[in-house]
């Protein structure tokens, strides 16, 4: 069996977590379970306590003892079981905030390509669940359920002790409807996990479509594009297809239900009925029918609490599962010695290969990069550029080929080390919220303030600070200067800056791009003509290659991308 899908297995990796995070918080939970089984049971006693001494006339002092000893064991349980209960809520959100920081420590430094694929995403999703939702996240509510199921089998074998006094044939009936209702409890558990699968891809359709509806930064485009009935249209399609698989889930769940309701009607119906016969019968007395008839509906409650702890625990231990498994993924840094470098002096792509999904993203690329070279990466939207940087950057490894660095195989480099090499401006970038010094420089200092404020042309304070989207993107390429990485990747990075800013940002990039490599990626022609060398990508292969002049005189795409983005252009090179 595999090891993640042991239930055994995921009991020990849970309780070994509860045990590393917080081992009082882990005494007082398993402390819970013999408070919740006597106190009922002595809770049903005191009323049975006060018939016998009636019965039996006991001496006035006599009852009055029993009756305060009885009474003071009964408070300081129920006070026992109060604080427990508190710090049980208190555990619980403890251990889901562990988990998190747990995952999040994974989903840094787990393999990206992995990551970013569908499956990857959608075995996070499921995660998130059962890592941190509070404390009714199911890492942190397994507590609450293995307690209370080990509570309802005690519970269970202590009634079952006073009630065999009485009838083992009633005891037979008990245990019987128990047995039939965990029977049933097991059917829909696995029902239960196929639907849950189900739900994860149909959440993930459903919230990416309502994301993009919500948008603020596109709710213009919905308006004047008039998308805004396609996206209805798809919302309601995922919804619909979502909302099949919770009518199927609760189709079935109602049928369960419907048979456990029968099984609990037929136990409590034939205990009460036998305590009557009993009681007339002359074979029990008054006060033991009292406590009888008392426990009875503590009875059913933990035979119906072990069958819901056990579907419960039986779900849990399947996200707990699907959660191993995602902390297991292997590392973006594989097992091995791993070789740290000081300075990207050169990368040499040799025969490189990629695919996903079984389709060919990039063929056959033949490159070499070098320091003090401006290299310019234009192409149409799915040629190639964004996975060739991603390769570049460490985050995939070809499918074939290879790619050195000064050298050296990238997959015997330090990985991390080679991030540290790094500087790049992507599209999608990440703002903390914090103010714009330690965006920039990613950590808390205030030294530097007053220079970062005079080349963004903004005023900075301690705090965060709104920027428009040319100041971000001044900020993002100031991250990027402030690492000194010798790789410079800036994707796009004049997209959201006015054109004087624009311009200065050109005639200063020999200057930003000296002792490095530098890749400039863009979708206008016209802002690559100071790069060195223009490397023109199209359905996953490098077309044509050289500078803007040598590839003008080309007469090939390139020369036609450039004169379908303007006449201006043509006016320019003139």
């Amino acid at each position: 069996m595999n090891k993640k899908n042991d239930n055994k297995g995921n009991m020990r990796f849970l309780i070994s977590r509860w045990l590393r995070w917080d081992k009082i918080g882990t005494v007082c939970v398993f402390l819970r379970i013999p408070v919740a089984v006597i106190l009922p049971i002595l809770t049903a006693f005191l009323p049975q306590l006060l018939v016998s001494a009636i019965e039996f006339q006991w001496d006035f002092l006599y009852f009055v003892k029993a009756l305060l000893i009885l009474s003071s064991v009964i408070l300081i349980l129920t006070m026992m079981s109060r604080f427990l209960e508190a710090r049980l809520k208190e555990f619980q959100a403890g251990i889901s905030m562990h988990y998190a920081v747990e995952m999040m420590h994974k989903l840094i430094h787990m393999d990206y390509e992995r990551l970013e694929s569908y499956e990857g995403r959608a075995q996070f999703q499921r995660c998130k669940k059962f890592a941190f939702e509070g404390e009714q996240a199911d890492g942190a509510w397994s507590a609450v359920r293995l307690t209370g199921l080990l509570t309802s089998l005690l519970g269970i074998v202590s009634y079952s002790a006073l009630f065999g006094r009485i009838s083992i044939w009633l005891l037979a009936v008990i245990l019987g409807s128990c047995f039939v209702e965990l029977f049933i409890s097991s059917r829909i558990i696995q029902f239960g996990d196929q639907t849950e699968n189900q739900m994860v891809r149909g959440e993930m359709e459903f919230f990416y479509l309502y994301r993009i509806a919500t948008q603020k930064e596109i709710e213009k485009d919905i308006r004047l594009s008039r998308a805004g009935s396609w996206l209805m249209k798809h919302l309601k399609q995922a919804e619909n297809k979502y909302m099949d698989v919770m009518h199927a889930y609760t189709v079935q769940s109602t049928r369960s239900l419907g048979i456990q309701v029968l099984c609990t009607i037929i136990r409590d119906f034939s205990t009460f009925g036998f305590l009557v016969f009993s009681v007339l019968q002359g074979d029990i007395l008054a006060s033991e029918f009292l406590f009888y008839f008392s426990l009875v509906t503590g009875f059913s409650d933990w035979i119906n609490g072990i069958s819901g702890h056990i579907k419960s625990l039986k779900r849990i231990m399947l996200e707990c599962a699907h959660y191993r498994r995602f902390i297991s993924m292997p590392n973006v840094q594989k097992e091995g010695k791993r070789i740290p470098i000081d300075k990207i002096e050169n990368i040499e792509l040799r025969h490189v290969y990629f695919s996903y999904a079984d389709s060919i993203v990039l063929r056959d690329i033949n490159l070499c990069f070098r320091v003090d070279e401006n290299i310019a990466l234009v192409g149409a939207n799915g040629a190639g550029k964004t996975t060739l940087i991603k390769l570049l950057c460490g985050l995939y490894q070809p499918t074939e080929g290879e790619i050195l660095i000064n050298g050296i195989s990238m997959r015997d480099l330090d990985l991390e080390n080679y991030y540290m090499q790094i500087s790049a401006v992507f599209q999608e970038y990440m703002v903390l919220p914090t103010n714009v010094l330690c965006n920039i420089t990613l950590r808390e200092t205030n030294d530097e303030l007053k220079e970062w404020e005079k080349e963004l042309g903004v005023a900075l304070n301690k705090e965060a600070t709104i920027l428009s989207g040319g100041q971000k993107q001044k900020m993002l390429l100031a991250r990027a200067l402030y690492k000194k990485g010798s790789l410079l990747i800036l994707d796009e990075p004049t997209a959201a800056l006015d054109p004087l800013a624009e311009e200065k940002l050109y005639q200063q990039y020999k200057d930003l791009a000296k002792d490095r490599i530098s890749i400039f990626i863009s979708h206008r022609l016209s802002s690559t003509q100071f790069c060195d060398r223009i490397l023109l990508m199209d359905n996953g292969e490098i077309i044509e290659e050289g500078t803007h002049r040598e590839l003008m005189k080309k007469n090939g795409a390139y020369k036609r991308m450039f004169e379908e983005q303007g006449h201006y252009y043509q006016e320019n090179e003139s």
